[in-house]
């Protein structure tokens, strides 16, 4: 194991070609830490992380408001799952709600699979209230699209290497 003092951005992107799948092309850099939209590598160097984050995350670096209200929360529950009730959706879906105009909301942890269901209720919507026969409603897809890495973001993608060797897939129209 090296030394505290070897622990460069060399040695931890090393480490990590050595044992993670390269699915990402991260910058030459290993974070250590993070404050607001900035970050500071392991060797000490500032950025601004114009990413803020990223995906479902993307509110910056321990926000003095933010890490409050993650401690108190942590300290009451945790994620509960969906099959149990809680003290706080019912109140933020009534006012995500109201505030959007909408009936109703699904709660979702992240892009992905908020865009997974978006394609389960754009198919259901249509088959209940366009009359579409079952098992023959499309969905189609923008060129040059990227929403994620599950199936179906694979094949509604028409980058290669995002679907090449994952299929097989809905029809590419789905």
């Amino acid at each position: 194991m090296a030394a505290a003092s070897d622990k460069t951005n060399k040695y931890y992107i090393d480490l990590d070609r050595s044992a993670l799948v390269q699915n990402y092309g991260p910058l030459p850099v290993a974070l250590e830490r993070g404050e607001r939209i900035y970050v500071w590598d392991c060797e000490g160097t500032k950025y601004i992380d114009c990413l803020a984050g990223y995906g479902a995350c993307n509110q910056g670096h321990v926000h003095p408001k933010i890490l409050k209200a993650m401690i108190d929360q942590a300290t009451k529950l945790c994620q509960p799952s969906r099959y149990w009730h809680n003290m706080t959706l019912g109140p933020f879906g009534k006012y995500i709600t109201e505030l959007l105009g909408y009936d109703r909301f699904i709660a979702k942890n992240g892009g992905c699979e908020a865009d997974e269901a978006a394609c389960l209720l754009a198919r259901r919507w249509g088959y209940r209230s366009k009359g579409i026969k079952d098992n023959e409603a499309v969905i189609l897809f923008p060129t040059g699209n990227f929403w994620g890495r599950s199936i179906t973001a694979s094949g509604a993608c028409d980058d290669v290497s995002r679907y090449h060797q994952f299929g097989p897939f809905d029809d590419k129209g789905f």
